[in-house]
């Protein structure tokens, strides 16, 4: 049996609607946490796909500590300010 990857979302936009849907494919990993730049985006997003956590901008995702991984889906022009918060 192999760990479990836990894994947070940067954004809520279409890629990560694609990602956290085909999630299940890959047991060995489970989406825990979700960031947007609402939290009533995040929320509604988390509420969605039954993620545990949900937070109001990437530097709170950043501070979560039961995230191993952090999966960038914001828009292209974002992707290197939400990363400079890793």
């Amino acid at each position: 049996m192999s760990a479990l990857l836990r894994v947070g979302v940067a954004g809520t936009g279409r890629i990560a609607h694609a990602l956290v849907a085909d999630a299940h494919l890959a047991p060995e990993v489970r989406i825990v946490a979700v960031s947007s730049r609402q939290q009533a985006t995040a929320d509604a997003f988390a509420a969605r796909y039954d993620i545990a956590r949900a937070h109001e901008g990437s530097d709170r995702l950043a501070g979560d500590d039961d995230v191993d991984l952090v999966y960038v889906a914001s828009l292209n022009h974002l992707h290197h300010r939400d990363v400079c918060q890793f």
